[in-house]
């Protein structure tokens, strides 16, 4: 009799241990499906148990039931996005037009017969405008990217030929600064496949920005690599720190000391996404030479692009 009561014992001990481990093994399974599900929470998947469990199963359901919220808050979130996205750009093409005709009224007053105060005054409009144009660009320019919408014609262009026009098109303004301007760019072509006008657009910011920040000297110079070529951008400046540094490329961001540069913290934004979606990369940096701080900017393109 002892010994039937000892063996029913062990059959169920058994049985016991053999459901625990079999429900272990099924918790293990649902915390990897769960991580899984996590990583990729776009895709309409739910966590099952494998082992027949009531107060599991329950719990599960609870935890699908929070990913369908989720999932569903992410839907609506991405929706509001895009709305978004799709109001500044119409918006801002809005804008464009009536902002273009008013700056073009402004270049046909007679500013011979205002007298100087007004001169001065229309000068302010002018410069206003122009950055509110400036910006309403920008915006049309950012949300077209944000959207996918921005086209590229990808084709062989020569780096250092576009390096050079487009430098000499803001040679004034470093002039007009009275900054100590040095260029390096080789004779020799250097093809990329790259899109003309992403490119110009880059390179047309990150001279403005070379424009607002420098504070005695600027340069720029082409380094051509194995793989590809560098372009790299160095001024002197002051007032930045590393945490400018790490938001440098952040839509919005601006360095105190643009505050009242008129600058609307998107230019580099622009640049930095119109150069990752041709393959390439811009990175930032500081460095001290001789008592004074040096801001590099560096686009990397590859032959490969």
């Amino acid at each position: 009799m002892i010994y039937f009561i000892l063996v029913v014992l062990g059959i169920i001990a058994i049985y016991f241990y053999a459901r625990y481990l079999f429900i272990r093994k099924a918790i293990k399974e649902a915390k990897h499906e769960l991580d899984d599900i996590i990583s990729s929470l776009d895709e309409n998947r739910i966590i099952k148990l494998t082992v027949p469990n009531k107060e599991l199963e329950a719990l599960l359901l609870s935890i699908n039931n929070a990913l369908y919220a989720i999932r569903k808050i992410i839907n609506n979130c991405e929706k509001k996005e895009s709305n978004l996205k799709k109001q500044i750009e119409n918006v801002s093409h809005d804008f464009r037009t009536p902002l273009t005709s008013l700056i073009g009224y402004l270049h046909f007053i007679d500013q011979d017969s205002l007298s100087s105060d007004d001169v001065e005054n229309l000068k302010i409009i002018k410069r206003k405008a122009q950055s509110l144009q400036k910006l309403t660009s920008n915006f049309y320019e950012l949300s077209r990217l944000t959207a996918g919408e921005y086209t590229f014609d990808i084709e062989l262009l020569d780096i250092g030929r576009i390096l050079k026009e487009t430098v000499m098109e803001y040679y004034k303004k470093f002039s007009d600064r009275n900054l100590i301007i040095s260029i390096q760019i080789p004779d020799k072509s250097v093809k990329i496949l790259l899109d003309f006008n992403a490119l110009e657009r880059v390179l047309e910011n990150l001279l403005e920005n070379a424009c607002r920040y420098a504070k005695t000297s600027f340069s720029l110079s082409q380094e051509e690599k194995d793989d590809g070529v560098d372009i790299i951008f160095e001024n002197d400046c002051e007032g930045i720190n590393q945490n400018d540094l790490n938001h440098i490329f952040d839509r919005f961001y601006t360095i105190d000391a643009a505050r009242s540069q008129d600058s609307t913290g998107l230019g580099l934004t622009i640049a930095k996404q119109l150069v990752e979606n041709m393959g390439g990369q811009i990175n930032a940096s500081l460095s001290n030479e001789n008592e004074c701080q040096i801001l590099r900017m560096t686009i990397k393109f590859s032959k490969h692009s």
